[in-house]
């Protein structure tokens, strides 16, 4: 958040991750787990991502965590696009009722 009253809450977001293949991804023929991407890493790297650091605006949170799966994920699926959407659930703009969404693209 901007403001300091904003700064001294956590704030609750939310990430929804996409990831547009140009390759075929080898979990989708052997339904087998260690074919896949890992989820679980996945989310952690949000995780750390969001809570390395104090975020004033939604749009460089959401750039921050899409570099960091970027990072882990690139080589992998080169070619692929990753889309990052950043949802703050309650941001402090009078007659704003769901929150802002931010969205970013990175090419893998």
């Amino acid at each position: 958040g901007c403001t300091k009253e904003e700064q001294s809450l956590v704030q609750p977001v939310l990430f929804n991750i996409e990831i547009l293949f140009t390759s075929k991804v080898l979990a989708q023929d052997t339904d087998q787990l260690q074919d896949s991407l890992d989820y679980v890493a996945l989310t952690d790297i949000i995780k750390a991502a969001a809570e390395s650091k104090s975020y004033h605006m939604v749009e460089h949170l959401g750039l921050s965590v899409a570099k960091a799966l970027k990072s882990k994920i690139n080589g992998q699926y080169s070619g692929s696009t990753l889309i990052v959407r950043t949802h703050k659930l309650r941001a402090p703009v009078k007659n704003l009722h769901n929150g802002v969404e931010w969205s970013c693209k990175l090419t893998l």
